[in-house]
């Protein structure tokens, strides 16, 4: 929203005004459309904010499991990379420690 204010009076009641400023390069908007669209605004149904609102944290706490079941397959494959780290480190020191041994045994045979 380009404006956006709220006016509340004791009695009167509460103005809330938004306005959106339309693209100067875009198609124009011509009376029949304002209407159009005036006339679907009236024809929306009231929005209970509490009922927003419920909506809202809903979908928030969607987003939350989604997220917690991915920081549980995050810190599985985690594991399992460190897993597999390990045994790759290990496979080296294996293959190191077989390399010496080859080593003194050629070392062996020369002499």
């Amino acid at each position: 929203m380009d404006v956006f204010s709220i006016e509340s009076e004791f009695e009167k009641g509460t103005r809330v005004v938004l306005r959106k400023k339309l693209p100067a390069l875009g198609a124009a908007v011509s009376k029949g459309v304002l209407d159009v669209w005036a006339e679907e605004f009236k024809n929306e149904a009231d929005i209970s904010p509490y009922a927003e609102i419920k909506k809202q944290n809903m979908q928030l706490l969607e987003v939350m499991d989604k997220l917690h079941l991915r920081n549980l397959e995050a810190e599985q494959q985690l594991y399992e990379i460190r897993r597999l780290n390990g045994q790759l480190q290990q496979s080296n020191q294996d293959i190191s420690q077989l390399l010496e041994e080859r080593d003194k045994k050629i070392s062996c045979y020369r002499k």
